[in-house]
C-alpha cells in the first residue's frame, strides 16, 4: 500500500485534485486509497480566457492611466443671453482635489460662472472610473470561477466510499 501521508504534508507547487483510487481492504475495514494528482488543462484556465484577462489587465491599466492625468473644464458663464464658456485647468480625477489645479482665471466684468469649476467634472469621471473599476472586477472574477462545463467529468471522491460500502 502507498503512504500517501507523506505526499499530503508537502506544499505543492501546482494545483491538485483529490482522485479516489481502488478500495483495499485493511484488516477488517475497506478503506480507499487516496492519491494525488496534477490538475490538467481541462481544470485550469484555457488560454482564450489568460487572453482575456490579460486584455483586462491591459485595459484597466489604461483606465488608471487616464484617470492619472490632469483634465480641463469649460465651464459655462453668463454673460447677459450670449452663453459663454471659460476653460479651467483642473487636477487628475484620482488626485483627490476637486478644485482647480490653479488660481481660477478672472472673468471680465459682467460674467459669473455658472457652477463651480471641476468639481462636476471630477464627479463624473470618477464614477466613470469607478464603473470600469467594478465590470473589470466582476468580468475576470466570472472568466476565472465559472468553469467550463466538462464532456467527461470525474467521477466524485465519495463514489469511492459508495463502492467500499457494496463490496463489504
Amino acid at each position: 500500500m502507498h503512504d500517501t501521508s507523506r505526499d499530503a504534508t508537502r506544499v505543492p507547487k501546482r494545483t491538485y485534485m483529490l482522485v479516489a483510487r481502488r478500495c483495499e481492504p485493511t484488516e477488517d475495514v475497506v478503506r480507499p486509497s487516496v492519491e494525488f494528482r496534477p490538475m490538467d488543462s481541462p481544470q485550469g484556465l484555457s488560454s482564450g480566457r489568460r487572453v482575456a484577462i490579460a486584455l483586462l489587465i491591459a485595459w484597466f491599466v489604461a483606465v488608471v492611466w487616464w484617470a492619472l492625468q490632469p483634465v480641463t473644464d469649460a465651464v459655462p458663464t453668463s454673460a447677459g443671453t450670449q452663453p459663454t464658456s471659460q476653460v479651467v485647468h483642473c487636477d487628475a480625477p484620482l488626485s483627490g482635489n476637486d478644485g482647480p489645479s490653479g488660481p481660477v482665471p478672472s472673468l471680465p466684468p459682467g460674467q459669473a460662472f455658472q457652477r463651480e469649476p471641476c468639481t462636476q467634472l471630477h464627479t463624473q469621471y470618477r464614477a466613470l472610473f469607478l464603473a470600469d473599476a467594478v465590470l473589470t472586477v466582476v468580468v475576470i472574477v466570472l472568466l476565472i470561477g465559472v468553469r467550463q462545463k466538462r464532456q467527461h467529468s470525474p467521477e466524485p471522491v465519495d463514489s469511492a466510499t459508495k463502492y467500499a460500502s457494496q463490496v463489504s
